[in-house]
């Protein structure tokens, strides 16, 4: 039976984790237990960075290029990470919460039980992606590109998926309730096993080419009070008894 992971704040609550500065964030080095807090890492470059059990909180890392990213329980809390370019990271059972990734390039990433927690993720690129497990819940996904991704098990809970696009992407068991979908495009087929909501009917049925209308008011009671009043001899289909 799934259940659901252990928050990382309690997670980390019970560890002593060590201060460190902006500057300790170079090329192939690798860092476990540790804390940044208001650091400014704006534009930096780095690659090979490994961070576990890591709490990141109030720190620009916008426009940062950090190739070769690898996270394990990493927490991530009111960040700017906007047009950063992290493609290739690997995530696991890590967390952004209130975080800004506006334009964000995460191509060939691959996320296993990655929360994004009321967080901006428009115009972000997950281009040959995976994501198993992961939950996005109250964020901003409008115009976000799935290309060719592999979303397994990924729930979206009350986000604006407003025009995000996911042509050639495998879409499997994933959970839309509560989202806004208008606009969204993928392939018919891969809605086939989407879980959503009533709501939602009308957007996921123009999206694999259904053309929902409702019937006029009268309608249904006009129809039938046709079949109920008219005499048997005006339907040729329906004869008097005792008429061969």
């Amino acid at each position: 039976m799934n259940t659901d992971p252990t928050p990382l704040v309690d997670i980390l609550s019970h560890i002593k984790l060590i201060v460190i500065k902006s500057e300790c964030f170079t090329s192939n080095d690798s860092h476990s237990a540790i804390t940044l807090d208001g650091a400014n890492l704006k534009e930096s470059r780095t690659s090979n960075i490994f961070l576990e059990q890591a709490l990141i909180t109030v720190t620009d890392l916008s426009k940062t290029k950090w190739i070769g990213l690898e996270t394990i329980e990493l927490l991530c809390r009111y960040c700017n990470i906007a047009n950063a370019d992290w493609s290739g990271a690997r995530m696991t059972h890590t967390e952004f919460h209130n975080t800004r990734l506006t334009g964000c390039n995460f191509s060939s990433t691959k996320l296993r039980d990655v929360l994004f927690y009321h967080c901006k993720i428009d115009l972000s690129i997950f281009h040959d992606s995976q994501l198993t497990g992961c939950r996005f819940h109250g964020c901003d996904l409008r115009e976000t590109d799935f290309q060719n991704a592999s979303l397994k098990r990924v729930v979206f809970r009350d986000c604006d998926l407003r025009n995000s696009r996911y042509p050639g992407a495998s879409l499997s068991e994933i959970d839309l309730r509560g989202s806004q979908v208008a606009g969204m495009y993928a392939d018919a087929n891969e809605l086939q096993s989407a879980i959503v909501d009533p709501f939602q009917v009308a957007d996921i049925a123009s999206m694999i080419g259904l053309v929902v209308n409702r019937l006029p008011a009268d309608s249904p009671t006009e129809y039938t009070s046709r079949l109920r009043h008219e005499p048997a001899e005006n339907h040729p289909s329906i004869q008097p008894e005792g008429e061969t």
